[in-house]
C-alpha cells in the first residue's frame, strides 16, 4: 500500500473555554482535545502563564504523573487523576495560586465543568 493508497483520517483539535469567579478571583480555564489526549490550562485573570505542565497516563496508579515544566503540586496530582478519570493521556497546566480556600473551589468547578459537558473532555 502506498501513501496515496492510505484513507487520512481528519485532524480535531476541539478547545472548550469557561470561566468563573471564586473569592473576587476570575478563574480561566481551557481544554483543548485531541485524538487520545486532553490539555487543561487552569489560570487566573490578567497576563495568561503556563508556570507549570504536568502529564498524567492512565494506569493503575492515580498518581501516574510527571512534571513536564516547572513545579506545582496541583498540575501534578490533577494529570494523574484525571488522566485515570478520563481514561487518556492528560496535560495539566494549573496556574492558580494554591491555598486551602481557593483550589478546591477551583477543582469543584471543573469537575461540575466536566460532568456537564463530558464530549469537552
Amino acid at each position: 500500500m502506498g501513501l496515496t493508497d492510505q484513507v487520512s483520517t481528519p485532524c480535531t483539535v476541539l478547545v472548550h473555554n469557561f470561566s468563573c469567579q471564586i473569592s473576587e478571583r476570575p478563574i480561566h480555564y481551557q481544554v483543548t482535545k485531541l485524538a487520545g489526549q486532553t490539555m487543561i490550562w487552569v489560570g487566573e485573570g490578567g497576563v495568561p502563564s503556563m508556570a507549570s505542565l504536568a502529564a498524567g497516563v492512565p494506569g493503575i496508579s492515580s498518581l501516574a504523573s510527571t512534571m513536564l515544566l516547572g513545579k506545582g503540586d496541583q498540575s501534578c496530582m490533577l494529570a494523574g487523576r484525571l488522566a485515570k478519570k478520563l481514561n487518556k493521556q492528560v496535560f495539566v497546566s494549573y496556574n492558580v495560586g494554591d491555598d486551602m480556600l481557593t483550589t478546591p473551589q477551583v477543582l469543584e468547578r471543573l469537575m461540575k465543568e466536566m460532568k456537564q459537558f463530558p464530549d469537552k473532555f
